[in-house]
Protein backbone atom coordinates (compact mmCIF):
# COMPACT_ATOMS: atom_id res chain seq x y z
CA UNK A 1 0.00 0.00 0.00
CA UNK A 2 1.20 3.47 -0.83
CA UNK A 3 0.03 6.37 1.28
CA UNK A 4 0.53 10.00 0.24
CA UNK A 5 -0.17 12.80 2.71
CA UNK A 6 0.01 16.47 1.77
CA UNK A 7 1.06 18.31 4.94
CA UNK A 8 1.76 21.61 3.19
CA UNK A 9 -0.72 24.09 1.74
CA UNK A 10 1.50 26.35 -0.37
CA UNK A 11 1.58 24.39 -3.63
CA UNK A 12 -1.17 22.33 -5.24
CA UNK A 13 -0.12 18.68 -5.60
CA UNK A 14 -1.76 15.65 -7.22
CA UNK A 15 -1.39 12.98 -4.52
CA UNK A 16 -2.92 10.24 -6.69
CA UNK A 17 -0.35 10.83 -9.41
CA UNK A 18 2.50 10.64 -6.90
CA UNK A 19 1.12 7.37 -5.52
CA UNK A 20 0.77 5.99 -9.04
CA UNK A 21 4.37 6.89 -9.88
CA UNK A 22 5.65 5.42 -6.62
CA UNK A 23 3.78 2.22 -7.46
CA UNK A 24 5.41 2.10 -10.92
CA UNK A 25 8.87 2.60 -9.43
CA UNK A 26 8.33 -0.10 -6.80
CA UNK A 27 6.99 -2.48 -9.44
CA UNK A 28 10.03 -1.95 -11.66
CA UNK A 29 12.22 -2.70 -8.62
CA UNK A 30 10.18 -5.84 -7.89
CA UNK A 31 9.01 -4.35 -4.58
CA UNK A 32 5.35 -3.89 -5.52
CA UNK A 33 4.15 -5.62 -2.35
CA UNK A 34 5.86 -3.13 -0.04
CA UNK A 35 4.13 -0.47 2.04
CA UNK A 36 5.38 3.06 1.54
CA UNK A 37 4.38 6.33 3.15
CA UNK A 38 5.06 9.66 1.43
CA UNK A 39 4.55 13.02 3.11
CA UNK A 40 4.72 16.29 1.20
CA UNK A 41 6.05 19.11 3.35
CA UNK A 42 7.17 22.74 3.18
CA UNK A 43 10.61 24.20 3.95
CA UNK A 44 9.94 24.71 7.66
CA UNK A 45 8.67 21.16 8.10
CA UNK A 46 11.60 19.52 6.29
CA UNK A 47 14.04 21.69 8.24
CA UNK A 48 12.42 20.55 11.49
CA UNK A 49 12.59 16.88 10.43
CA UNK A 50 16.22 17.25 9.32
CA UNK A 51 17.12 18.79 12.70
CA UNK A 52 15.17 16.25 14.76
CA UNK A 53 16.30 13.08 13.00
CA UNK A 54 19.66 13.95 11.42
CA UNK A 55 20.78 16.82 13.67
CA UNK A 56 21.22 19.08 10.63
CA UNK A 57 20.07 22.70 10.87
CA UNK A 58 19.11 23.31 7.25
CA UNK A 59 16.29 22.40 4.93
CA UNK A 60 16.76 19.70 2.31
CA UNK A 61 14.88 18.26 -0.65
CA UNK A 62 14.01 14.74 0.48
CA UNK A 63 14.42 12.59 3.58
CA UNK A 64 14.00 8.82 3.70
CA UNK A 65 13.27 6.88 6.88
CA UNK A 66 13.77 3.19 6.30
CA UNK A 67 11.90 0.54 8.23
CA UNK A 68 14.54 -1.97 7.12
CA UNK A 69 17.41 -0.50 9.13
CA UNK A 70 18.19 -2.06 12.46
CA UNK A 71 16.41 -5.14 13.75
CA UNK A 72 13.19 -5.90 11.91
CA UNK A 73 10.03 -6.55 13.86
CA UNK A 74 8.10 -9.71 13.14
CA UNK A 75 5.37 -9.09 10.60
CA UNK A 76 6.82 -5.89 9.16
CA UNK A 77 8.47 -7.46 6.11
CA UNK A 78 6.27 -5.37 3.81
CA UNK A 79 7.09 -2.04 5.49
CA UNK A 80 9.55 -0.15 3.33
CA UNK A 81 9.53 3.19 5.12
CA UNK A 82 8.64 6.86 4.89
CA UNK A 83 9.71 9.58 2.49
CA UNK A 84 9.38 13.30 3.20
CA UNK A 85 9.49 15.48 0.08
CA UNK A 86 9.92 19.25 0.33
CA UNK A 87 7.56 20.66 -2.28
CA UNK A 88 8.85 24.23 -1.87
CA UNK A 89 12.41 23.09 -2.53
CA UNK A 90 11.20 21.12 -5.56
CA UNK A 91 9.50 24.22 -6.97
CA UNK A 92 12.60 26.36 -6.40
CA UNK A 93 14.94 23.85 -8.09
CA UNK A 94 12.47 23.19 -10.92
CA UNK A 95 12.32 26.88 -11.71
CA UNK A 96 16.12 27.24 -11.52
CA UNK A 97 16.73 24.23 -13.79
CA UNK A 98 13.78 24.90 -16.10
CA UNK A 99 12.00 21.58 -15.61
CA UNK A 100 8.47 20.93 -14.39
CA UNK A 101 7.64 20.72 -10.71
CA UNK A 102 6.26 17.23 -11.32
CA UNK A 103 9.56 16.00 -12.74
CA UNK A 104 11.52 17.47 -9.84
CA UNK A 105 9.19 15.73 -7.38
CA UNK A 106 9.64 12.51 -9.39
CA UNK A 107 13.41 12.82 -8.87
CA UNK A 108 12.95 13.24 -5.11
CA UNK A 109 10.49 10.35 -5.00
CA UNK A 110 12.83 7.96 -6.82
CA UNK A 111 15.82 9.18 -4.79
CA UNK A 112 13.93 8.54 -1.54
CA UNK A 113 12.79 5.07 -2.62
CA UNK A 114 16.35 4.13 -3.54
CA UNK A 115 17.56 5.25 -0.13
CA UNK A 116 14.88 3.10 1.50
CA UNK A 117 16.18 0.15 -0.51
CA UNK A 118 19.72 0.64 0.75
CA UNK A 119 21.31 2.88 -1.87
CA UNK A 120 23.63 5.43 -0.29
CA UNK A 121 25.37 8.59 -1.49
CA UNK A 122 28.14 9.16 1.04
CA UNK A 123 31.00 8.30 -1.34
CA UNK A 124 31.54 9.10 -5.00
CA UNK A 125 31.11 5.42 -5.91
CA UNK A 126 27.84 5.19 -3.96
CA UNK A 127 26.56 8.43 -5.53
CA UNK A 128 27.39 7.18 -9.01
CA UNK A 129 25.48 3.94 -8.41
CA UNK A 130 22.48 5.73 -6.90
CA UNK A 131 22.30 8.37 -9.64
CA UNK A 132 22.64 5.78 -12.40
CA UNK A 133 19.67 3.84 -10.98
CA UNK A 134 17.75 7.07 -10.35
CA UNK A 135 18.24 8.16 -13.96
CA UNK A 136 17.01 4.80 -15.24
CA UNK A 137 13.89 4.87 -13.05
CA UNK A 138 12.95 8.48 -13.77
CA UNK A 139 13.48 7.74 -17.45
CA UNK A 140 10.95 4.93 -17.18
CA UNK A 141 8.46 7.23 -15.45
CA UNK A 142 8.87 10.00 -17.97
CA UNK A 143 8.77 7.64 -20.93
CA UNK A 144 5.40 6.36 -19.73
CA UNK A 145 4.06 9.94 -19.60
CA UNK A 146 4.57 10.46 -23.33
Amino acid sequence: MISVQNAQDKISINKKQIAKKASRVLKSLKKQNCDLSIILVDNNQIKRLNKEYLNKKHSTDVLAFSMKEGKALRGDEKLLGDIAICVEKARMVARATNISLEKEIDLYLVHGILHLLGYRDKTEKERASLFKKQEKLTGLLWKEEV
